[in-house]
């Protein structure tokens, strides 16, 4: 076992990431996927990680930005539509549903990237730094979080997370409602399914006028013209890693490699992790392990996810375990949990068949806040950041196994993690 003497007590460090965090908020604005902001933000993090790996790469890629949620006014627009043909053609408003239907499933919940080609095209960065080994790599440990920052949620700012998730899931309920009546009404119908809507149908058709209004409000779901500053979802995770590997500069590892991957995208469905699982995914074998640390801002809600999108994608269950024993050895007390209504990185490492997981340390509050412009560099939490530096650092001790590491104490003593 070979001990290593950090020269900086974790809170140092700690209060070093709140500062470069809030340096590229002030002077990096609005750093919204393929804009100047986030080229300027991805280089400035590639030259602090120069200082001390191996291999530091810029990997740009095409992103559709306005893709992601632009289909928003495309599906509200449908269901308006349909709402009107309801009265007259129950075939013309089934295929206004199903039309406007298929981007919120295909985009949203498969990030299948289908409506790329409707939306202009950008240029944006995936920054991947790597130490070297000195001898054949038998593990591998990637931590990965995003640096960019998505457009104002206008929404859920004015009436917060519980009214915004409210009104999404009244115009969801809206098109399935409105998808029933038209069915049954075609059944009465009969041939094409028109007729001037009268009766029963025509009440049933009244009712559905509350549903036009989640519709309509989904034209002002998103302000395009005003950028968060992403402090906390994803730019605590980002920082704090850029830390935790500039920690390794005079630690040689025999046989575990450590990367850093920043991507750039991340706000608009993890658009540059995306990119760098279909460049890159068959470089890594069962030997490697991505962390994905997401949120950095509250310590009583450290937390490793074992599933993520519901439960529908799981972590890889070794990671798991290997999370909850470092946390423990450094002090941390991590929960395990699935993630429901959010998911981090690793989501999308963990689709593409890769060993992946996932941590959030995030309660309530943050995440009424997140992707909004609530989400503020005067909200950081450096008790909690410290904590995600000693955990990742102990992450990579315990990957490979023959290494220690101690701390400076704040009087410039060592303590061991």
């Amino acid at each position: 076992m070979r001990l290593f003497k950090l020269p900086s007590h974790p809170e140092t460090v700690a209060s070093q990431v709140a500062g470069d965090i809030k340096h590229i908020c002030e002077h990096f604005d609005a750093r919204c996927a393929g804009s100047q902001g986030e080229r300027d933000a991805a280089e400035f993090l590639a030259t602090k990680l120069f200082k001390s790996t191996d291999d530091v790469r810029l990997e740009h890629f095409i992103v559709h930005p306005r893709a992601y949620l632009g289909w928003i006014e495309l599906t509200a627009s449908c269901l308006l539509l349909a709402f009107a043909a309801y009265f007259f053609s129950a075939l013309v408003s089934l295929m206004l549903i199903l039309f406007g239907m298929i981007p919120l499933f295909a985009e949203f919940l498969f990030k299948k990237r289908m409506c790329d080609p409707l939306f202009k095209q950008e240029t944006s960065e995936n920054v991947y730094a790597v130490k070297h080994c000195s001898g054949e790599v038998k593990r591998r440990i990637v931590f990965v979080s995003h640096y960019d920052a998505g457009n104002d949620l206008r929404l859920k700012r004015i009436f917060g997370a519980a009214a915004f998730g409210f009104i999404v899931a009244l115009g969801i309920v809206g098109a399935i409602y409105l998808f029933v009546i038209n069915v049954v009404r075609w059944a009465f119908v009969g041939g094409l399914g028109t007729a001037i809507a009268d009766g029963a149908m025509l009440i049933a058709g009244l009712v559905g006028i509350i549903f036009v209004i989640p519709w309509g409000a989904a034209y002002f779901f998103v302000d395009r013209k005003k950028a968060t500053d992403g402090a906390n979802d994803g730019l605590s995770g980002a920082v704090t890693a850029v830390y935790a590997l500039n920690a390794l500069k005079d630690v040689e590892l025999e046989n575990t490699e450590v990367a850093v991957l920043l991507t750039g995208s991340g706000a608009v469905g993890m658009r540059g992790a995306m990119a760098f699982c279909d460049a890159r995914k068959n470089e890594f074998s069962d030997e490697t392990v991505f962390v994905a640390v997401d949120i950095l801002q509250d310590c009583n809600n450290f937390a490793v996810n074992k599933g993520e999108a519901c439960g529908f994608v799981k972590s890889d269950a070794r990671a798991v375990e290997m999370v909850l024993n470092a946390a423990k050895i450094a002090g941390i007390e991590c929960l395990s949990r699935t993630a429901i209504f959010s998911s981090t990185q690793s989501e999308t490492f963990a689709s593409a068949g890769l060993r992946s997981v996932g941590i959030v340390a995030a309660d309530k509050q943050m995440a009424k806040m997140c992707h909004t412009c609530k989400d503020s560099r005067d909200d950081l939490s450096e008790e909690c950041i410290a904590k995600g530096y000693v955990l990742a650092l102990q992450l990579i001790a315990d990957c490979d196994g023959e290494v220690k590491f101690e701390f400076a104490n704040e009087d410039g003593q060592t303590s061991a993690n």
